[in-house]
């Protein structure tokens, strides 16, 4: 009899433990060639052109920004004044975070029933100070990001795809975080791949994927080609060893995050298979009840979790989300709700463009379950249970 439902479980196997074990075994710890292989099969699994690792999501998205900052307009550095960019008003801090250290001021619009930027909304508001456009694919559910790509095209303006929530999915057969000029992944504990910490940027275009390779490990010019940042024509093989032309980070992955990626990406077909086969349990019984309205589908969604909106107030939430920790069930917020009503808001220079009456209503009365590859059936039929009680008249 099942009496609890967590949001996260591992997923891993004797296949991760061995992975560790070889690293282990080699004596190399730091970004090596695990790295570099898993980072290949990134690339082949994405049919992209280059797969960059990095630490974590969060730095995937740092890395990815200023390099599409820099590529577009020849600067990186901080405290730069460079015009907006527009996103959605639900996303996770370290998406807007990049941005608004670079020196863009960030214009939020509302998203729409699939969690996800609302597309009617992005044109109307670009003029010849925009930059750029942020999307997000939320629980692993895509953006409209054909359109989107459209639109930047259009404009002649970067799209940025956070894609760290929504490994797997897509959108006219095409994998999501392969829409924008770059697209970002994310490998923590509780995402689709696990990698106990990490992170990945995908693109076609060598020169960002340069500038990538650069920023993670310190600025300095070693695995890319630095020709158009060198302007010295003799070379000095000695020094150019720690030769640095950005103003970069110290980001890089771990072996061990690179052997365990590989494992975990041969896994990843059955990992969907469990995945869907929940979230279509999950939305049958939604579809009975009256009280929770589910984040809807868009494309092939990998279903990072379950988010759904209920009938009911903060307050009300609150009771709720006691109520079912009480019984074994856990959830959380999704995502991190309307980020304009955040308290670090005031600290950026961001403003929403229209009321965001979707993003509050997500504030307000949204919360998500977890989902993962084994058999949840019991799990979501007592979460359903539960809600039913405490919903009862």
């Amino acid at each position: 009899m099942i009496n609890e439902y967590p949001l996260a479980q591992s997923s891993w196997g004797a296949e991760e433990k061995q992975a560790i074990q070889r690293v282990l075994s080699s004596g190399r710890f730091t970004m090596g060639s695990e790295v570099e292989k898993f980072e290949s099969q990134l690339s082949d699994f994405h049919k992209t052109k280059h797969a960059i690792m990095v630490n974590s999501g969060s730095s995937a998205n740092l890395i990815a920004a200023t390099a599409l900052t820099f590529h577009q307009e020849g600067s990186p550095c901080i405290g730069v004044k460079r015009g907006y960019v527009i996103a959605p008003a639900v996303s996770w801090s370290t998406t807007y975070f990049p941005f608004s250290q670079l020196g863009y001021k960030i214009k939020l619009v509302d998203v729409d029933e699939s969690f996800n930027i609302d597309v009617s909304k992005v044109k109307k508001y670009i003029d010849k100070d925009c930059r750029g456009i942020i999307t997000v694919n939320t629980l692993g559910v895509p953006a409209q990001n054909n359109k989107l790509k459209a639109i930047a095209d259009k404009y002649k303006i970067f799209l940025f795809e956070d894609n760290c929530e929504s490994f797997g999915a897509k959108l006219n057969k095409k994998l999501c975080g392969t829409f924008g000029h770059t697209g970002t992944l994310s490998f923590f504990f509780s995402h689709h791949l696990q990698t106990m910490e990490g992170g990945a940027i995908l693109t076609d275009n060598d020169d960002i994927a340069n500038l990538c390779r650069s920023l993670r490990a310190h600025g300095w010019a070693r695995d890319g080609d630095y020709k158009s940042l060198i302007k010295e024509v003799a070379t000095d093989e000695f020094y150019d060893q720690f030769k640095f032309v950005l103003p970069g980070y110290a980001v890089r992955p771990l072996e061990m995050s690179g052997a365990i990626g590989q494992s975990q990406l041969k896994k990843w077909p059955n990992q969907l298979k469990g995945r869907l086969n929940n979230a279509k349990i999950f939305q049958e019984l939604c579809s009975k009840k009256s009280y929770i309205q589910p984040q809807k589908e868009i494309g092939e969604s990998s279903w990072f979790g379950f988010g759904g909106l209920f009938s009911l107030g903060r307050q009300e939430r609150l009771k709720l989300w006691k109520f079912l920790l009480s019984k074994g069930v856990e959830s959380r917020p999704i995502i991190s709700g309307n980020f304009f009503n955040q308290p670090v808001s005031k600290y950026l220079d961001i403003e929403k463009l229209d009321k965001l009456v979707n993003a509050d209503k997500i504030d307000e009365s949204g919360m998500f379950f977890g989902n993962q590859e084994k058999d949840l059936s019991q799990e979501i039929e007592y979460l359903f249970k539960n809600l039913d009680a405490f919903f009862k008249p």
